[in-house]
């Protein structure tokens, strides 16, 4: 029996996949021990949308990061957002819900209606969020910069509203 070996590139990760000549998988062959790669998204928008907590982010108070650098133990609240499975917060802003309409990866676009802390009227925002793991994102539109936010750990999250 001919044995086939291909490498597979998956995120990043590689994998070994045997076959036999007649494409039968080969059952003795030792399996890949380890994280498993997880295949993206479609490319393909998906319209039928959903809410912010479709998004696998942890709760909890969030602070602008660079590149792989972390959140301080306590940030300053003009750069902090606060994320409670329901919306992204800010100093300004309270109460917030984003709803996404499509998403492209680990894109999700939509919008977010807040609480303006000071006038209490609702406004809403369009947002881009894109979940780069369970504790980073990047956010993008509501009249800031795009920034990259890292979870903050070692902070009492109820001075932040949480």
């Amino acid at each position: 029996m001919q044995l086939l070996a291909a490498f597979i590139i998956i995120g990043g990760a590689v994998s070994l996949v045997a076959c036999s000549a007649n494409d039968e998988p080969q059952l003795d062959q030792p399996r890949p021990t380890g994280e498993v790669a997880k295949a993206e998204s479609p490319a393909t928008p998906v319209s039928n949308g959903g809410d912010a907590g479709d998004l696998g982010l942890e709760n909890g108070v969030y602070d602008v990061v660079a590149g792989d650098g972390q959140c301080t133990t306590e940030p300053p609240l003009a750069t902090v957002n606060t994320f409670d499975g329901k919306g992204f917060g800010t100093r300004n802003f309270g109460t917030c819900v984003f709803t996404w309409d499509r998403h492209e990866g680990r894109t999700y676009t939509g919008s977010q209606t807040c609480t303006d802390s000071q006038s209490k009227e609702r406004v809403t925002e369009e947002l881009a969020i894109t979940v780069l793991g369970p504790t980073r994102y990047t956010r993008a539109g509501g009249g800031n910069a795009t920034a990259t936010y890292g979870r903050c750990t070692g902070v009492d999250e109820s001075s932040y509203g949480l």
